[in-house]
């Protein structure tokens, strides 16, 4: 067994080791990862910054549109963004104080970053997300 040592991994000798862990072990590990886990949104949000320099294009892990005032805000992840940002300012230009909060990072949630792009007049939240209808 001289290519384990070597960490050789190889589909014709497949090899595993330790995949049993305890649930106090795993919790550890989820714990020593939070650390680190906390730090992505920063990260990310450092190569949005980026993104834009090449581009032009600006990004953020939690955009709000719409009336600054907003009463009614409409939470929603991924393309379907566009859309619902799309009738809120047509809903914007007939009076309604409506809003959309697009969510580009879900995981790991900054509730901080969240909570800062959201109007503190909001009194009503929707929030939307795709579900495969089962037929």
């Amino acid at each position: 067994m001289e290519w384990r040592n070597k960490g050789v991994v190889s589909t014709d000798r497949p090899y595993a080791q330790n995949v049993g862990l305890g649930s106090e072990v795993h919790m550890q590990t989820l714990e020593s990862q939070k650390f680190d886990f906390d730090k992505v949104p920063a990260s990310v949000e450092k190569y949005f910054d980026l993104l834009f320099n090449i581009t032009g294009r600006r990004y953020h892990c939690y955009e709000y549109y719409g009336h600054p005032e907003a009463e009614t805000v409409i939470v929603v992840l991924g393309a379907s963004g566009a859309t619902v940002q799309l009738v809120a300012e047509e809903m914007a230009k007939q009076g309604q104080k409506v809003g959309v909060l697009r969510v580009r990072l879900f995981r790991p949630f900054d509730t901080k970053m969240f909570a800062a792009v959201m109007p503190k007049s909001v009194k009503t939240v929707a929030v939307l997300d795709r579900a495969a209808e089962l037929v």
